[in-house]
Order: structure tokens, then C-alpha cells, then sequence
């Protein structure tokens, strides 16, 4: 989500970026910040049905879909 919202320059609503502050925060204390900075590398580089996929929400396509 962040590379996309980079991408087309919209920044992290001020009533959100407390909380993203804090869940970041977090992320590093509990992963270390070499796993933390790798993770968050290999998640921006994940296409948003990747990142869904990963979480069990959408199982993505293995072949393309024929047409009629």
C-alpha cells in the first residue's frame, strides 16, 4: 500500500499517522530492525492480490483466464 500511495503521491492521512507511527514502532522493537526493514522491502515490492493472498483473502489465478 505504501509503494502505490507513493506512487501517486498521497500521503498518510494526518488522523491515521499516529497509529501507523505506533504499529511501526512496534514492528521494529518486536522483530529486530534488520527482519523489520527486510520485511517492509519484500512488502513493497508485493502487488496488492500478492499482499491478499498472503493473508489467505483471495487465492490468485495460476492461469490465465480464456475467453469465450
Amino acid at each position: 500500500a505504501e509503494g502505490i500511495r507513493e506512487s501517486l503521491g498521497v500521503p498518510i492521512p494526518f488522523v491515521e499517522r499516529a497509529r501507523f507511527e505506533q504499529i511501526v514502532k512496534s514492528l521494529h522493537t518486536q522483530l529486530g530492525e534488520a527482519a523489520c526493514m527486510a520485511a517492509w522491502k519484500e512488502g513493497r515490492l508485493m502487488t496488492p492480490v500478492q499482499v491478499l493472498a498472503a493473508q489467505g483473502l483471495v487465492t490468485p489465478p495460476t492461469e490465465p483466464a480464456q475467453r469465450a
